[in-house]
């Protein structure tokens, strides 16, 4: 009889971060009138969809996070700043193959992969944006501190862990 199935275990020294780039980035003031400072803006309403690429030949998994700040006012009416980020992470993962869950004809990218890439991916976008937002009406914005899995549980458009073809 054979005994419960393991799951891999992510090794961080297999991970590589390859790419790191905005594909979109807007930032908007729309007040009328006198345009608003950043310390005008009291908070920030923030929301995120999250989705996932591969390209298990090259071992490539990649990770898209697309965030939205809507600026407050400190009654948290929105003062029409805006900021859209929309940012693409591509990892090289040298031990793919091992990592992969296969099941008949179904491949699938373990979770704990796809957590360990999303929490590295985030954090660095944090710092992406805090860099991005500076001399704007967003300066000093930072993204909330998540833990990723409620990162994924909450995401508008979650696509992980991920199926994916060979």
């Amino acid at each position: 009889m054979e005994g419960p199935v393991t799951p891999p275990v992510v090794s961080l020294d297999q991970l590589r971060l390859r790419d790191a780039q905005f594909v979109e980035c807007a930032i908007t003031n729309r007040e009328t009138g006198n345009p608003l400072m950043a310390e005008e803006v009291y908070d920030f309403e923030f929301s995120y969809a999250l989705n996932s690429l591969h390209d298990l030949e090259r071992r490539f998994v990649g990770i898209e996070l697309r965030l939205s700040l809507d600026g407050l006012d400190e009654e948290k009416n929105s003062v029409g700043v805006h900021g859209h980020f929309w940012l693409r992470f591509t990892f090289e993962v040298l031990n793919l193959e091992e990592l992969l869950v296969h099941d008949g004809e179904t491949t699938t990218i373990p979770p704990a992969l796809y957590l360990t890439l999303l929490g590295i991916a985030y954090s660095t976008a944090r710092g992406l944006v805090m860099a991005k937002t500076a001399s704007t009406v967003l300066q000093g914005v930072t993204l909330p501190i998540v833990d990723v899995r409620e990162l994924v549980a909450g995401a508008k458009s979650n696509e992980l862990p991920s199926e994916v073809s060979e």
